[in-house]
């Protein structure tokens, strides 16, 4: 803040930036807690982690998903047009009445015990996605914590 005013204060032809001598005048020392606390939350591992946990959660809404009934639409329309033979024997137009069609399906599976496993085994790879980045957050803290006091 001084150094802001002491520029403010000079003449403008005195006024100069400061530039840092070298890269290394320019950076500042941080604490162990805050270089913990980045490397948590940019380190590749702990990202690979977050995403897992991510992924883990969307299986889950998957198996849930296969609990739904299934349910499917159909629409159909078709026309036929052509000449036909007529009584005298010239070829007349014909054109057949449009024909629609329609159909719904549903089902429903009332019992697939695999379902149920497949829920349980989401869930479980959710809490082991869990305790995988919660090993990983120590294992970042660990390793900052060796090359901070190294």
């Amino acid at each position: 803040m001084t150094a802001l005013l002491a520029l403010m204060a000079a003449p403008l032809g005195a006024q100069t930036a400061a530039v840092p001598a070298s890269p290394a005048d320019s950076l500042q020392p941080i604490g162990l807690e805050a270089a913990v606390a980045a490397a948590q939350l940019n380190s590749p591992a702990a990202v690979q982690a977050r995403g897992s946990i991510i992924t883990s959660e969307s299986s889950v809404r998957s198996a849930y998903g296969a609990f739904l009934p299934t349910v499917s639409l159909s629409l159909g329309a078709s026309e036929s047009s052509g000449q036909r033979q007529g009584p005298t024997g010239d070829l007349i137009d014909y054109t057949a009445p449009r024909s629609y069609s329609t159909g719904l399906n549903s089902s429903l599976t009332l019992f697939d015990g695999r379902r149920f496993s497949d829920l349980a085994s989401a869930r479980a790879n959710v809490t082991a996605a869990e305790a995988n980045e919660v090993a990983a957050r120590y294992r970042i803290a660990l390793d900052v914590k060796i090359a901070y006091y190294n």
